[in-house]
């Protein structure tokens, strides 16, 4: 997980590296994220919340390193994605995907032609 800044594609690059990345389970939240690696106070506690408003001021990035199945003799593969909160723009080895625009809503995309051998994508 990074704040959203600089270039979409250049961000969802198969071999870019994780240095200024933080690790997140999905489904998460970016805030916990944020006080457990001492970038923000608890925003539960006093009125710290105050100095945590910077959090949602900004995008934010999730990227995902994952094997690509076998595919042989598909006719279409779809990659769905089921529980995003809010709305997300998605990017599958550097190429946009679509844009989700519904909470909780399914989303499904046509990556047939676009999976590639081995790891396609994501953090270290």
């Amino acid at each position: 997980m990074q704040a959203g800044q600089g270039d979409p594609s250049a961000k969802s690059a198969p071999n870019l590296g994780a240095s200024q990345w933080h690790a997140i389970d999905v489904p998460g939240d970016v805030n916990a994220v944020m006080v457990a690696n001492g970038r923000m106070p608890d925003p539960r506690y006093g009125d710290q919340a105050r100095q945590c408003h910077w959090v949602t001021s900004r995008d934010w990035w999730y990227r995902l390193r994952f094997d690509a199945p076998t595919v042989a003799n598909c006719r279409r593969i779809d990659l769905v994605l089921d529980g995003e909160d809010g709305q997300a723009e998605v990017y599958l080895n550097g190429e946009r995907l679509g844009r989700m625009e519904n909470a909780f809503h399914p989303n499904r995309f046509d990556v047939t032609g676009k999976l590639r051998a081995g790891r396609p994508t994501g953090m270290r």
